[in-house]
C-alpha cells in the first residue's frame, strides 16, 4: 500500500501469473516494476496506490552466474566467447564463508549445471576447488555485529598499527578456516616483527659468502614458505619467516642476496614494507616483477642429524652424527657407546640394521 502495508494475494486470483510486458534492459531498477499490465492488476484488486513487491529474487541468485561474464566483460554478442571460457573457466578457487555453502554456492552450481544443459557451455561444477575462511570474532569470542557494538573498524586499526601490520597479522593469527579471535595486543607482536625485517638493512651488505647456518636456515624457509602459501597456510609461512629474521638479528652482518630473499618471501603478506625495502637496496622494479625464491637442495640437509641406535629394538642411546655419515662409520661410533655396550659385551652379533637418517638396530643373541 502506499503506506508500507503488506497484504497477500487473494486466493480467488492465484495462480500468480509473471507479466509479459517486461524487458531485461539493466535500469537499476527490477524488470517486474516497468510492467504497466502487473501495475493495473494489483490497483485492480487493492486500490489506487498499490503496488506489487518487486524484489522478489534472492541476492545470491543475483550474484550466480557473474564469475561467467568476467572474463570477457565488454562482449555486446554473447555473455563470453568460446575461446575465453576455454581458458579462463571453470573458476580455479572459491573462497568464502562456510555459509556459502548451501547459499551462494547452491545458486551458482544450479545455474552452471542448468547452463550446461542447454548448451551454454560444457562443464557443470562452476569450481574446482572451496576452502573456507574463518569468521572473525570480537576478543571475547564473540561474532562481530553492529548491533552488539563490538565490530573493529580496520581503517582506525590501519592510522595506529600500518596496512601491512594489520593485513599480516590477520593471516597470522590463526589457519585459514579457523575463526580469528580479534585481539589489538596481538597486533602488537607482528609490528614488531616488522620492525626487525626493516632493521635488517643495517646489517645487510655485499659479501661472497654467507653464514652457512643463515645459507640453511633460509633455503629451508624458502621451501617451507613456498609450500605453505600453496596450501594457503598462511600462518605457519609468517612463523617461519620469523624464525629466519630472529637468527638474522643475532648477526653482526647478513649478506644482501639473503635479506632480499627474505624481503621477496615477505612481499605476498607485506606488501608496502618490503616494497619500500626493496628500493632502499637499490633496486629500480618493483619488488612484485621478481622471480620467487628457489631453495637450494644442497641447503636443506642438516648438518647433524640424529641417528637412534637400538639393540634388539630397543633405544639404548642417540647419536648425533654428520648427515652424509656411511653405513660403518655409523656402525663403528654405535658399537664404541657405552651405553650400547652394556647391553653388547659378551653377546654375539647376529646382524645389525642400518635406515640410513634414522636408526642403526643391533640384533644380538
Amino acid at each position: 500500500s502506499p503506506e508500507g502495508e503488506a497484504k497477500l494475494i487473494p486466493e480467488q486470483y492465484l495462480p500468480w501469473k509473471l507479466p509479459e510486458d517486461v524487458d531485461f534492459v539493466p535500469t537499476g531498477v527490477a524488470p517486474l516494476s516497468k510492467s504497466e499490465e502487473l501495475k493495473k492488476r494489483v490497483e485492480d484488486i487493492f486500490g489506487q496506490g498499490w503496488t506489487a513487491e518487486y524484489d522478489t529474487m534472492d541476492t545470491f541468485v543475483d550474484s550466480s552466474w557473474y564469475f561467467l561474464r568476467y572474463p570477457d566483460p565488454h562482449n555486446e554478442e554473447k555473455f563470453c566467447a568460446d575461446d575465453r571460457l576455454k581458458k579462463w573457466m571453470p573458476v580455479d578457487l572459491y573462497i568464502g564463508g562456510a555459509e556459502h555453502t548451501y547459499m551462494h554456492l547452491l545458486y551458482a552450481r544450479f545455474f552452471t549445471k542448468a547452463m550446461k544443459k542447454i548448451g551454454l557451455i560444457d562443464f557443470d561444477e562452476p569450481f574446482l576447488k572451496l576452502r573456507h575462511q574463518g569468521m572473525v570474532l570480537d576478543k571475547e569470542g564473540k561474532k562481530m555485529s553492529k548491533s552488539k557494538g563490538n565490530v573493529i573498524n580496520p581503517d582506525s586499526m590501519v592510522e595506529k598499527f600500518g596496512a601491512d601490520s594489520v593485513r599480516t597479522y590477520m593471516l597470522f593469527a590463526a589457519p585459514l578456516e579457523d575463526e580469528v579471535m580479534w585481539n589489538e595486543d596481538n597486533i602488537v607482536g607482528v609490528r614488531r616483527f616488522l620492525d626487525k625485517v626493516w632493521k635488517l638493512q643495517e646489517k645487510s651488505i655485499n659479501i661472497d659468502e654467507s653464514d652457512n647456518k643463515i645459507k640453511i636456515l633460509l633455503n629451508k624457509t624458502i621451501k617451507k614458505v613456498s609450500e605453505d602459501i600453496e596450501n594457503f597456510r598462511f600462518n605457519t609461512a609468517i612463523s617461519q619467516m620469523m624464525i629466519l629474521v630472529n637468527a638474522m638479528e643475532k648477526k653482526e652482518k647478513i649478506s644482501a642476496v639473503d635479506y632480499e630473499s627474505l624481503i621477496a618471501m615477505l612481499s605476498p603478506f607485506a606488501p608496502h614494507i618490503t616494497e619500500e625495502i626493496w628500493e632502499a637496496l637499490g633496486n629500480k622494479e618493483s619488488i612484485f616483477l621478481q622471480a620467487w625464491p628457489k631453495a637450494d637442495e644442497k641447503y636443506l640437509q642438516d648438518e647433524e642429524i640424529e641417528m637412534v641406535v637400538q639393540v634388539n629394538g630397543k633405544v639404548r642411546d642417540r647419536l648425533m652424527v654428520a648427515h652424509d655419515v656411511t653405513e660403518d662409520e655409523v656402525k663403528e661410533t654405535a658399537l664404541e657407546s657405552e651405553k650400547v655396550k652394556i647391553f653388547t659385551e659378551g653377546k654375539e652379533i647376529r646382524k645389525i640394521i642400518f635406515v640410513p637418517g634414522k636408526l642403526i638396530n643391533i640384533v644380538v643373541v
